[in-house]
């Protein structure tokens, strides 16, 4: 099942919540040690604040497959 947030923070672009959500559950599924993980895993930090994660009990979360 993949969570996605039913309404994105509002200084987050839709197509940048979408890639940035995509991007994690890529990593989340096949996180290893190359640096192609390592890359996406630094790339995505900076959005750790403005993206919150949907499983995250601060944010409104729905699910959809």
């Amino acid at each position: 099942m993949i969570l996605a947030l039913q309404s994105p923070p509002a200084k987050v672009e839709p197509t940048t919540l979408a890639l940035v959500i995509a991007a994690r559950e890529f990593w989340d599924a096949h996180n290893d040690l190359s640096p192609e993980s390592k890359a996406l895993d630094t790339a995505l930090e900076p959005f750790a604040a403005t993206v919150p994660y949907a499983n995250d009990p601060t944010v409104d979360a729905a699910s959809t497959d």
